[in-house]
């Protein structure tokens, strides 16, 4: 084999191989995989995965509470800053586009092993009064922003399964 074939073999082994080792910590029941943005979470049994919005890589909807069906969206923006940095914007952003916005509670922890940051934020819309749990994941390159969203009257009906579905989060970036 000439040193040009073996130099090209050598370089395909290695991308499956890094590839095959980024893709099996997105592979278990129920894991969903973005391969475009190296994203993968597990969504909440029965949600079913719809086309997406403007902006959103990832749409799931749950269920309906009055007019309003429960929902999660993610999507992906390049930030190279930290969550401490990103937390006054992310509240300046959801003040100046939400009416009626209140943030309810805000707070940093740790999902995939990746300092990030919560909020929670009350606001209306035509639906009614709604409120949702934001997570941001910073990698130093991009932020992947989850958001759930519910009726605020049943919000803390559903939080412990956005809680739950939002620390799946993985990303390989």
């Amino acid at each position: 084999m000439s040193g040009r074939k073996r130099l090209l073999l050598l370089a395909l082994v290695a991308c499956v191989l890094v590839g095959c080792r980024s893709s099996s910590r997105h592979r278990e029941p129920g894991r969903v995989y973005d391969t475009n943005n190296k994203f993968s979470i597990v969504p909440p049994e029965g949600w079913v995965s719809k086309n997406m919005l403007p902006g959103c890589f990832m749409l799931y909807m749950g269920p309906k509470e009055g007019e309003f069906a429960v929902n999660f969206n993610v999507n992906v923006v390049q930030y190279g800053g930290t969550p401490k940095q990103a937390l006054p914007v992310v509240k300046q952003t959801l003040a100046r586009s939400a009416m009626g916005y209140r943030c309810m509670d805000e707070g940093f922890l740790a999902i995939d092993g990746r300092e990030s940051l919560f909020i929670s934020s009350a606001f209306d819309m035509p639906a009614g009064r709604l409120q949702n749990l934001q997570y941001q994941i910073l990698t130093g390159k991009r932020g992947y922003t989850i958001t759930f969203t519910a009726p605020q009257s049943v919000f803390q009906k559903y939080r412990p399964i956005f809680e739950k579905c939002g620390l799946s989060a993985r990303v390989d970036d």
